[in-house]
């Protein structure tokens, strides 16, 4: 169960002017995991901090975010210190912990680097809903021009 997320540092900068056809990629690496002090009801839980960096890419230098985090997950201490194992041997965490752990970083972390693209004038790095009147047959457009919003 996740008890914590923080981010730590948020840097952004745009260096050059956009360019058409720029590649933007972006990223997400679990950094350290390592067992977290923490203050907790239970005897058997133990708390795993883990650290994590979110970059966007704008191509070739044109702009580029960085948003560094903790997470705070959870578990008992048998997962814990299996997890802790597993980690040192590959560098990978079990799926137990680390789907939940991924989508709070990717969820709150894709939130702050749009509100910062917007910022700044930089494209997403997602697509974005957008609507378009449709080229199939007068019924299509005709559908679009009775919205009214």
């Amino acid at each position: 169960m996740i008890v914590g997320f923080n981010f730590k540092k948020i840097n952004v900068e745009r260096k050059k002017k956009l360019v058409k056809g720029m590649k933007v990629k972006y990223n997400m690496d679990i950094s350290k995991v390592y067992k977290q002090e923490f203050t907790l009801p239970a005897p058997d839980q133990t708390v795993l901090g883990l650290d994590f960096d979110f970059t966007v890419g704008y191509g070739e230098g044109i702009a580029d975010i960085l948003i560094s985090g903790t997470v705070n997950y959870m578990a008992s201490d048998a997962d814990v210190k299996e997890a802790l194992e597993h980690w040192e041997k590959s560098k990978q965490l079990p799926k137990a912990i680390s789907v939940p752990v991924i989508n709070v970083i990717l969820d709150k972390s894709n939130i702050k680097a749009l509100e910062l693209e917007q910022d700044l004038s930089l494209p997403t790095h997602l697509p974005m809903p957008s609507v378009s009147i449709g080229k199939g047959g007068k019924g299509k457009e005709k559908e679009a021009e009775k919205y009214i919003g």
